[in-house]
């Protein structure tokens, strides 16, 4: 039985979707994903992809109430039920408690609302989440209130889930807009083609190229109202905010019209990871489709230990990495390989604070072990602690040969250093054995509890090296 006053909290939880709005602050508005939020101007605000999932981040100026809304695109058919089950099941911790679960009607779009607790004590926190389909996108809305503060923050939070709206599609983006400077161009199509040539997945999602792709076109539709207008077409690398190429598209027509772009190959080759294309208007993105581009398919041979590694004829190919998002259900890792008794290619995941033992092959959270992820809120690269040296190469064939003794220091197990994505990094174990270790993923999340700057990573292992 719930105490009075923790129904009254639990019950205002409920009712944050129908209370009046009468505050206003700075209104952000998604019009490729279709909705819009009224946040205070001094909130931290933050966009990134996590999987499948476009995610946008609100948070007050102290960290003590957040907003997050994900994104994503969702089938016709499905419904906001649907959405409960498979997010609970992988983003809500243990300890967690949902206290209920309704249908609800909020301005305008029909969803489920639940409501969540992580305690009833000072250091539980109240969560609502608002769950819809509309658009084409599925649509998780979390509003996160700790219980110490909600006396605190409870109007201003409500303000908040009062203002988020999913929009209708676009007829006229120029009426009954709250928003100033809104474009008057609407796409209405925007696919993306290898070699001229139409891609099998209509709806571009989970688009992947293999890395000896020599050209990827865009062609886009829209629709226009008013004077004719200029667009910009940018191809973006997004794991690390490139700027590929930008080309302007003249004289758009009205009503419609269509137009094309390209992407042609660097001479170095492509960065394996993700990309996007993007239609842009008054600095404004209309519309984006996102990319990969696989790794490069490189032999790795698997020999005896009495054996050594050779290049020539018929190597057994490498294992793959899947170019998923870390976190995507659907993910295959590389398979494990044992090459003799004590000899392995493994690919492995690292949390925060994890720690890696190569001889064993194990993950787990020992700070002496051979490896040990580090808390760092440099979101650009993972920190590590371990007694290892760069290569600055790509491959583990590449690497032949241990570094002289000169390049490890005796204490240098204790340091703590970046670990660049996609280079091979050679770890000396205090038994005088080596292992080839490469980070092909990396994730950085910057969480509202402690700690808050939290790293992610894959990576592949081969030990003992050199044998």
């Amino acid at each position: 039985m719930i105490s009075t006053g923790k129904t009254r909290k639990t019950v205002f939880l409920i009712l944050f979707l129908s209370l009046v709005l009468t505050v206003h602050a700075d209104w952000f508005k998604d019009e490729n994903f279709r909705f819009q939020i009224n946040v205070p101007a001094k909130w931290q605000k933050a966009q990134y992809q996590e999987g499948r999932d476009h995610v946008f981040d609100f948070m007050s100026q102290d960290k003590k109430i957040a907003v997050q809304i994900r994104v994503f695109e969702a089938g016709s058919n499905t419904e906001a039920s649907q959405l409960v089950d498979p997010f609970e099941n992988v983003l809500v911790k243990d300890g967690i408690q949902k206290l209920s679960i309704d249908e609800c009607l909020h301005n305008g779009t029909s969803g489920k609302l639940a409501v969540y607790t992580t305690g009833f004590d000072a250091n539980g926190a109240g969560i609502a989440a608002f769950y819809a389909v509309k658009n084409g996108f599925g649509y998780i809305v979390l509003f996160i209130l700790p219980n110490q503060l909600f006396d605190t923050y409870k109007t201003e939070m409500d303000q908040i889930m009062k203002s988020f709206k999913i929009l209708d599609p676009v007829e006229d983006l120029a009426k009954n807009d709250p928003l100033e400077n809104v474009s008057l161009i609407k796409i209405t199509s925007l696919q993306l083609y290898t070699n001229n040539q139409e891609t099998e997945n209509q709806d571009n999602s989970g688009l992947v190229f293999e890395d000896d792709v020599q050209k990827i076109f865009a062609t886009f539709k829209y629709k226009s109202a008013g004077n004719p207008q200029a667009m910009i077409i940018r191809w973006v690398n997004t794991d690390n905010g490139t700027e590929l190429s930008r080309t302007i598209h003249q004289a758009v027509s009205v009503p419609s019209g269509q137009g094309n772009a390209d992407l042609s190959r660097p001479n170095r080759g492509w960065d394996p990871g993700n990309y996007r294309v993007e239609l842009l208007h008054n600095n404004e993105v209309l519309k984006f489709r996102s990319f990969k581009i696989e790794e490069p398919k490189s032999p790795i041979v698997a020999v005896k230990s009495t054996e050594t590694i050779k290049q020539e004829s018929e190597p057994e190919p490498k294992p793959e990495v899947e170019a998923t998002s870390m976190n995507e259900s659907a993910e295959k890792p590389v398979e494990n390989k044992m090459t003799s008794a004590n000899h392995y290619y493994k690919q492995i995941k690292l949390g925060p604070s994890e720690s890696f033992n190569f001889q064993t092959g194990s993950v787990d959270k020992k700070p002496d072990d051979d490896l040990v992820m580090e808390y760092s809120c440099d979101y650009t690269k993972p920190v590590i602690k371990g007694n290892f040296v760069l290569t600055g190469k790509k491959d583990f064939l590449e690497v032949e040969s241990p570094p002289g003794n000169n390049a490890f220091d005796s204490s240098s197990d204790n340091d703590i250093n970046i670990l660049p994505l996609k280079e091979v990094a050679i770890f000396k174990l205090e038994d005088g054995t080596y292992a080839k270790f490469k980070v092909v993923k990396h994730a950085f999340l910057e969480a509202v509890s402690e700690p808050k700057c939290r790293h992610y990573i894959e990576a592949i292992v081969e030990y003992p090296a050199f044998q």
